[in-house]
């Protein structure tokens, strides 16, 4: 008798989650072009992550662009947070 009612237990928590990995299976990252750090420089740069917009750096990053030395000029990358 006992294990009837586990199986039901386990049989009704599984009908319940479906939908919760169902809905949460929608959202996501945030698109890049919300959540990236966009850089241009032509030797090493400071770029300073304002997330909530209000002027203050919350996040600041040191970059060192030694993978892009075949760069002329300047170069421009975006960091995905």
């Amino acid at each position: 008798m006992r294990s009837g009612y586990a199986l039901l237990i386990a049989c009704i928590m599984m009908l319940l989650a479906v939908p919760l990995l169902l809905r949460r299976g929608g959202e996501g990252p945030a698109p890049p072009e919300e959540a990236c750090v966009e850089a241009r420089y032509s030797g090493n740069v400071r770029a300073g992550v304002n997330v909530d917009e209000d002027g203050v750096y919350e996040l600041i990053l040191d970059i060192d662009p030694w993978n892009i030395a075949s760069a002329e000029d300047c170069a421009v990358m975006c960091y995905h947070l």
